[in-house]
């Protein structure tokens, strides 16, 4: 979209929102990039290499609390296309749909397990 053909007064109204986009689009490709290439790698480093009592649960903790970030990385992205008006195929609620079940099923195999 081009925003120079937009009115003055609609361009001024939009400013803020682009402006909170913007943000919220950096901050989803920070936390999303470090939950799944930094957090859940050192998770299993550290429950390789940690020799303490409960390793498993502190393991646990850890993968819990890069499932939250995850989940927020995913929040924000689809957040995001819901506002830029990206979202409306069925490729991407498909993806959606899809990555949203990953994440939930890979998090309880490693509950049961």
């Amino acid at each position: 979209m081009d925003l120079s053909q937009l009115p003055p007064e609609t361009l001024a109204a939009l400013m803020p929102l682009i402006e909170k986009m913007k943000k919220i689009r950096t901050a989803h490709g920070i936390i999303t990039s470090l939950s799944v290439l930094i957090w859940f790698p050192l998770g299993v480093f550290l429950l390789r290499l940690l020799k303490v009592k409960k390793t498993v649960w502190w393991h646990a903790i850890w993968q819990g609390i890069g499932l939250c970030l995850m989940i927020a990385g995913f929040g924000m992205g689809r957040w995001l296309s819901g506002k830029a008006k990206v979202s409306r195929t069925y490729s991407s609620t498909f993806f959606d749909l899809c990555m949203g079940l990953n994440i939930v099923v890979v998090s309880d195999i490693g509950t049961i397990g």
